[in-house]
């Protein structure tokens, strides 16, 4: 009988750590982000490169980070149909003279890949509006689920100003809008529009917008889901 050989033993593969001052909690390194304008996913093999030369104000150190810029900056143009509309600000802004960016955009090959970016860009405040509205229609389900009432009074506060039993604390919001009947309040920024289902009073079954257990605010006011 053929004996078989046990498998090898298999270790767990552990993320390398690099003690830079400079590398950050999301894998990104501050002088490289600073430097190209976008953040930027760094290896720890690369961030021990740029170590091996010293000091990163070293000339050494900032020759390497430049040559690593480049590299990207070719990276980025050779995927222009998928990269972000900072990446583009920033090759226009940091990367390329006047000249270089014209050419990209007399370029057929690469006009449509900027003219795709830039679309998304405009489209894209009001898709995310109607993501986040959709997450909070959600989160009611059929039960007509609410946020617990302490929740629900901090909205309040950041929306009105004042608490749910009617006691000043602060200036309402600046987003905070009348709406077409003189009786309800919407909100003017997060892009939901003055609507029934967007007032921020009780409608006929006791619920408004403030009770969604899941409900984003477009600045980040205290007792929202997205809350700063």
């Amino acid at each position: 009988m053929i004996q078989t050989p046990p498998p090898p033993e298999l270790k767990p593969t552990l993320i390398e750590k690099v003690d830079c001052p400079y590398r950050l909690a999301n894998h990104t390194c501050a002088l490289l982000n600073a430097e190209l304008g976008w953040d930027h996913g760094c290896p720890p093999a690369t961030c021990k490169q740029c170590k091996s030369h010293g000091d990163p104000d070293s000339p050494a150190a900032v020759d390497f980070r430049l040559t690593v810029q480049k590299e990207w900056v070719q990276v980025i143009i050779r995927n222009l149909g998928s990269v972000s509309e900072q990446h583009i600000k920033a090759l226009k802004q940091r990367h390329l003279t006047p000249e270089q960016f014209q050419a990209l955009l007399d370029n057929p090959e690469t006009a449509w890949a900027l003219e795709r970016t830039r679309a998304w860009a405009e489209a894209r405040p009001s898709w995310d509006q109607a993501v986040s509205f959709g997450k909070a229609l959600l989160s009611k389900g059929f039960t007509g689920k609410k946020v617990d009432i302490t929740i629900k009074g901090k909205r309040h506060v950041s929306c009105f100003g004042a608490t749910l039993e009617g006691a000043t604390v602060q200036e309402p919001c600046p987003s905070l809008t009348l709406s077409r009947d003189g009786k309800h309040h919407f909100c003017n920024a997060c892009g939901c529009g003055d609507k029934h289902l967007t007032h921020l009073e009780a409608d006929e079954n006791g619920y408004s917008k403030l009770d969604f257990p899941h409900l984003e605010c477009p600045r980040k006011r205290p007792g929202f889901s997205n809350s700063l």
